[in-house]
């Protein structure tokens, strides 16, 4: 039970943490397949088990996701707006 109470813990931590800076080698593991299918494995194995870490756990997982691709999509957008900036000149 208090294995439960840490990890919560935890990825309420995380999860508070994650509108800082993402690491580029945590988005480089988020946008890994095979990794993105564990954390939707161990989802729906935890979810019979513990229906709250279960919660927090797919919560922090599209948080997470929405980051990666709001930045990606801001990025992309300074690149071409950037790309036009220098075009006009």
């Amino acid at each position: 039970m208090s294995f439960n109470i840490i990890l919560v813990i935890c990825i309420a931590i995380y999860i508070g943490l994650l509108s800082s800076k993402l690491s580029k080698s945590m988005k480089k593991l988020f946008t890994n397949t095979i990794f993105r299918i564990f954390i939707i494995f161990s989802f729906i194995i935890i979810c019979p088990i513990n229906h709250s870490l279960a919660i927090i756990i797919a919560i922090a997982y599209i948080l997470t996701l929405d980051y990666i691709y709001v930045i990606d999509a801001k990025d992309t957008y300074n690149a071409i707006e950037n790309k036009n900036n220098f075009i006009k000149i």
